[in-house]
């Protein structure tokens, strides 16, 4: 019996060891797979840390972290505003892409200058002009974001011989201006809303990657009358928008814009774009990680311009690259 009672013994310590021994490894492995993932996340830790005792200690001092005068003043001249509260750029009434216009050339030149974008043109006739409101939404380079801008001409089209044929139309005057709104959503959750009388109304939202179709653009456009109203919801349906994708209240039409109606630019190439958007994707994963631990959008700057001059740039001009407005120099000989 006692000879029994040891063996017992010697052999729960020995499992006891086993599994004391187990419990370690799995431990130190755990531990390691821990540290390996992350390690590469430690900096931006630290670089939070200081940002925070930095903006503790200087609000000591200045009652305040910092002020957005920098920022302001740096995508002024781009033709923007920055929003604040839902981290989002704006483009003003005053920027310098009113006096471009617009042509189909734009929407051509989109995707090669990185811009992957969804573009609904809405064409109809009113008090004796042709006019233009489109839509668009997708991934501007290292933005998504969405627009609405109103067009008119009361001019013929224009022929580049042997390349294109199209409308020129310029953006509307003040008095022209409509009442609009819109919300961007992706997979439900909403990214930013913006309503305003304007010309061209949009949002960007920094460093956020979206297929087009991820994205869903909630409108509103409030018509001058009910003779503009109709002329507006006939383009509408011209574009293949059938009456139940759009409601009336008033002169004021909603639209929930999910997918392109109409044919869009022949340069959305499937191949081409497929490898746009995996550049787009590894730009905006550049931006998240280089800013990871900035507290406002003035230390996002700062902190771009000293690790990537690149993407800094870039900043620079949220939304549509202003080459695409270069298009305007080439064809504008054209125009007259």
């Amino acid at each position: 019996m006692l000879g029994h009672i040891t063996l017992f013994l010697i052999n729960t310590a020995i499992i006891s060891n086993i599994i004391i021994l187990l419990s370690i490894v799995l431990g130190v492995l755990l531990i390691y797979i821990f540290i390996s993932k992350i390690y590469r996340y430690i900096p931006k830790s630290i670089s939070f840390l200081k940002n925070l005792f930095k903006g503790v200690f200087y609000s000591l001092d200045s009652g305040e972290l910092e002020t957005n005068y920098e920022i302001e003043k740096t995508i002024e001249f781009a033709g923007f505003s920055y929003d604040e509260e839902q981290d989002m750029y704006y483009s003003n009434k005053d920027s310098w892409q009113r006096k471009f216009g617009y042509c189909r050339l734009y929407d051509e030149a989109a995707a090669p200058f990185g811009m992957i974008v969804d573009c609904d043109p809405i064409k109809f006739e009113y008090a004796g002009k042709r006019w233009l409101i489109e839509f668009w939404k997708g991934q501007y380079d290292l933005t998504t974001g969405c627009e609405i801008g109103v067009y008119t001409t009361d001019k013929s089209d224009f022929s580049i011989p042997n390349i294109f044929t199209g409308t020129f139309y310029d953006c509307v005057d003040d008095e022209d201006q409509l009442y609009m709104e819109f919300t961007l959503s992706k997979f439900g959750e909403i990214l930013f809303h913006r309503g305003e009388k304007h010309w061209w109304l949009t949002g960007f939202k920094l460093g956020e990657f979206s297929e087009p179709y991820e994205l869903i653009m909630d409108i509103s456009i409030t018509l001058k009358d009910k003779e503009m109203l109709d002329a507006f919801v006939g383009g509408l349906r011209e574009a293949n928008y059938s009456d139940k994708e759009f409601d009336i209240e008033g002169n004021t039409v909603f639209i929930k814009y999910v997918f392109p109606h109409t044919q869009q630019p022949l340069s959305r190439i499937k191949q081409a774009e497929w490898i746009i958007q995996r550049k787009n994707e590894a730009m905006c994963e550049k931006f998240v990680e280089i800013t990871a631990g900035c507290m406002n959008m003035s230390e996002k700057l700062n902190a771009l311009k000293e690790q990537s001059p690149d993407l800094y740039k870039k900043i620079l001009h949220p939304g549509k690259s202003s080459a695409i407005f270069d298009v305007y120099k080439k064809i504008k000989n054209y125009l007259d």
